[in-house]
């Protein structure tokens, strides 16, 4: 597949992963097709297809299905190799490590393999950006999990919110067409009087829904130009954290991974800010040159009632675990990250630091979700000075 250099790498990657499913399907042979095999043959197209040499077993039980047991494995196994050269190239490794696409399992002979890695290992270092993470989930990509530790942080920081944009998209995309459906009922002269009440109604609920979500959107917009920022691709290091954290930064987005409902009204959202009171969205963080910092709540915001809590603050190299279930198997996936410790009288806040420009510093940490535990939440802080 050739990719058409005028698309965003994300896009492509959706486009890449599309055809290789079609191909993945292609393993069915007919009893005809089973006669008149050319194993080697087989085995050259299969790599020059980018599937692996486990395509061969699937070929040689549709056959043996079909009653013909004529499979070829060291027939197969030479065509692979063959077709290994033409596919596993270094163009083709980066072009698919840009695409968001995990490593090709079909590149096993070492020349060809080596080419290959040395193509995609390029390829991850210009794609696990912040930025192409943030293009990658708006443009609806799946998140492939194929950065490394070092540069996975940007990236899924960049991911959380271009997939959020793209969701908030979608659904505002659904609004819109319910808005079209109750309007035309309005405007049917046949709409009995109940239903263009229930209409009416329906409409100035959607109206409402439609400048929440667009406002959702303006702001996902402004916190995805921020992490897209050049400066913002650059890898968090505990240097550069220590260079650029001190001075004093305000909350300028808290986003849940999950929605939810802060304050109690029956709508959740992923967007805190928009679940926040005043006073609750007026948080700053003073961060000294002298490793004392202090946080503010309440305190530039009129008819607050100001408090504030003091701490002492370190930059960490650290280690997160996660847990995911994959076939039934719980694999627990580790990443270095560098956090920003703040230890107070009450305990140690721990913030991931997801990335850290001279203007914008996004972290993970653990907040209250509005239930009576903690869940995990991006916070966007902005400097003041």
């Amino acid at each position: 597949m050739t990719l058409d250099p005028t698309l965003p790498h994300a896009r492509q990657g959706v486009l890449v992963l599309a055809a290789a499913a079609l191909l993945a399907g292609c393993a069915a042979m007919s009893k005809s097709d089973c006669e008149k095999a050319d194993w080697r043959e087989l085995g050259r197209q299969d790599a020059e297809r980018g599937q692996a040499s486990s395509r061969f077993a699937q070929r040689a039980e549709a056959c043996f299905k079909a009653g013909v047991n004529n499979a070829d494995s060291s027939e197969y196994a030479a065509g692979h190799a063959q077709g290994q050269l033409t596919f596993c190239t270094s163009d083709r490794g980066r072009d698919e490590a840009m695409a968001g696409q995990p490593r090709s399992a079909a590149c096993q002979v070492p020349a060809a393999a080596r080419a290959y890695r040395i193509g995609y290992d390029e390829g991850l270092l210009r794609f696990c950006t912040a930025k192409n993470g943030f293009d990658f989930g708006r443009l609806g990509g799946g998140d492939r999990d194929t950065c490394p530790p070092e540069s996975s942080a940007a990236f899924q920081g960049g991911y959380r919110l271009g997939k959020e944009l793209f969701d908030l998209n979608r659904r505002l995309e659904r609004i819109t067409t319910e808005q079209l459906d109750q309007r035309k009922l309005l405007a049917d002269s046949k709409t009995q009087a109940a239903a263009r009440e229930a209409a009416s109604r329906r409409l100035g609920q959607l109206d409402s829904d439609e400048s929440a979500v667009r406002r959702l959107i303006r702001q996902a917009e402004r916190d995805g130009m921020a992490i897209a920022a050049p400066d913002a691709a650059l890898a968090v290091t505990r240097a550069r954290a220590l260079d650029l954290v001190v001075g004093t930064w305000q909350v300028s987005g808290v986003r849940f991974d999950q929605p939810v409902d802060l304050n109690r009204d029956g709508v959740s959202s992923n967007d805190a800010m928009s679940e926040y009171s005043p006073c609750s969205r007026d948080t700053r963080m003073e961060i000294g040159a002298d490793r004392k910092g202090t946080m503010r709540y309440g305190a530039n915001t009129a008819g607050c009632k100001a408090w504030s809590k003091a701490h002492d603050w370190s930059v960490v190299d650290a280690k997160t675990r996660k847990a995911r279930y994959e076939k039934g198997q719980r694999i627990v996936d580790e990443r270095a990250v560098v956090a920003l410790q703040l230890r107070g009288s009450t305990g140690t806040d721990t913030l991931i630091i997801e990335s850290i420009t001279i203007d914008t510093l996004i972290v993970r940490t653990d907040l209250p979700d509005g239930s009576d535990s903690n869940s995990e939440a991006t916070v966007v802080y902005k400097r003041v000075r």
